[in-house]
């Protein structure tokens, strides 16, 4: 896994109009190893996972989806988490 194509392949993202297509646009990225998809998926299924965001307000799904993942991926950035979580935010929106 190389740590350095998921943070450039998550910070790359700056189309927040289409919040939608964050995780195709990441998945799409030519650098990217097998590998690092696979871990963009794992990283994806654990922010987007219901727990985080059912029965709560927008805020307390953000916060409680970023924790989820500096537990379960303490290498990601602050910025590379805060990516996730956006794109996850719209999806539970």
């Amino acid at each position: 896994m190389t740590k350095s194509g998921i943070f450039t392949a998550a910070t790359a993202f700056l189309d927040w109009t289409r919040p939608w297509t964050f995780y195709d646009s990441v998945m799409a990225q030519p650098a990217l190893t097998a590998s690092d998809r696979a871990t963009i998926e794992k990283i994806w299924l654990e922010v987007c996972g219901a727990s985080h965001w059912q029965h709560t307000d927008l805020s307390q799904g953000w916060a409680t989806a970023d924790h989820a993942l500096s537990i379960a991926f303490p290498w990601l950035s602050e910025q590379v988490r805060a990516q996730f979580v956006r794109a996850a935010a719209y999806e539970w929106r």
